[in-house]
């Protein structure tokens, strides 16, 4: 999930965790919160730095490789 603020930057990903999701919610400079599922050859962008998702399992654990 990733929280997006009112002025539009996205904040960095996180995993879903419903109790940080009521929490982002109920934050006044967040606009709205984004939850996705990541699949195979995904790029993400965390901290700056570009990853790629290499694999993703069955128990919903995902590997990421550096770019």
């Amino acid at each position: 999930m990733q929280a997006i603020g009112n002025d539009g930057m996205g904040r960095m990903p996180e995993p879903y965790d419903h109790e940080k999701l009521v929490e982002h919610l109920e934050q006044p400079e967040v606009q709205e919160v984004r939850v996705f599922k990541l699949r195979e050859g995904m790029a993400l962008d965390i901290g700056g730095k570009p990853y790629k998702v290499s694999r993703v399992r069955s128990n919903g654990k995902v590997t990421l490789k550096p770019k």
